[in-house]
């Protein structure tokens, strides 16, 4: 009943998103009751991308058949989501450093894209925003445009990243 407790606080403070550190460890089987406390408490519950579509590292290492690659793994990762994930939360990510170019997906709309032609609409798919401009837009007609771009590749809604101008969010 951990996060019973964690839960009744956050609602106290009027908070309603948690995003746990799930390095050693997995939200939904850690206990099988989180998941149904959560929705009870009316709790969103995040993940990042090292943990994707709120499956931990370590629930993949327990569940998962194969490497986590959406080309070479199609197969069971579309098992793996039809085990009842319905949104996705579609982000580019940061490279790490040295890396050179990345991999096949150079911008979230290039993800999103991908994500609509693999699995069609099975996904309610978020997108990021930025209010006050993504660090490596050119401009903030930029960054607009390529928001416009993550919704005509088929992204259905937008979260926001953390901003510091609530009028630059509310201009947005």
């Amino acid at each position: 009943r951990f996060y019973a407790h964690v839960f009744e606080l956050m609602l106290r403070l009027r908070a309603n998103y948690l995003w746990p550190a799930m390095w050693a460890n997995a939200f939904n089987e850690a206990d099988p009751e989180n998941p149904r406390l959560a929705d009870e408490y009316g709790i969103v519950m995040g993940t990042s991308h090292h943990e994707p579509m709120l499956r931990a590292q370590q629930e993949w290492k327990r569940h998962g058949t194969g490497p986590w690659d959406y080309v070479k793994n199609g197969d069971v990762l579309r098992r793996f989501w039809a085990d009842g994930i319905r949104r996705i939360v579609a982000l580019r990510g940061d490279l790490p450093s040295g890396y050179g170019a990345g991999g096949e997906f150079h911008y979230a709309s290039d993800l999103v894209a991908f994500i609509r032609e693999f699995t069609g609409d099975a996904f309610h798919i978020e997108v990021a925003a930025y209010p006050e401009v993504h660090p490596q837009a050119r401009s903030p007609q930029d960054d607009l445009l390529a928001f416009e771009r993550k919704i005509k590749a088929g992204a259905n809604s937008a979260i926001t990243q953390y901003f510091y101008n609530a009028d630059a969010y509310f201009q947005f």
